[in-house]
């Protein structure tokens, strides 16, 4: 496996080993995820990016779900399909691809 040069995908490739395994952590970043998936309230069928989906939570709650993750690594620990590894300023979807977008505590990482 290449090396991760880039410090932020750095970062989130040590990250992912305990991203969803620390429990105050997973707690409240599952808290924010559930309230934002309340808000967003996506309907059956309806096709949901989750954007910066890490490890995929929200690909097991919403069955029309794809991720997007910039860490190759965090989507490894999540579940398999459904999600492409690419960073949210270069994706790899057709305009209108979907009709929402899930973006929880990922934003602040783009450029």
């Amino acid at each position: 496996m290449r090396a991760v040069t880039d410090p932020h995908r750095r970062f989130f490739a040590g990250w992912s080993k305990f991203y969803q395994r620390t429990p105050l952590f997973a707690r409240l970043l599952q808290g924010q995820q559930d309230a934002a998936l309340r808000r967003l309230s996506p309907v059956r069928g309806e096709r949901v990016l989750d954007l910066g989906c890490g490890t995929g939570r929200a690909l097991e709650l919403v069955a029309s779900a794809v991720g997007a993750d910039a860490s190759l690594e965090m989507l490894r620990q999540g579940p398999r399909g459904r999600t492409t590894c690419a960073r949210a300023e270069a994706l790899p979807f057709r305009p209108a691809a979907f009709e929402a977008v899930l973006c929880t505590n990922s934003f602040h990482h783009y450029s």
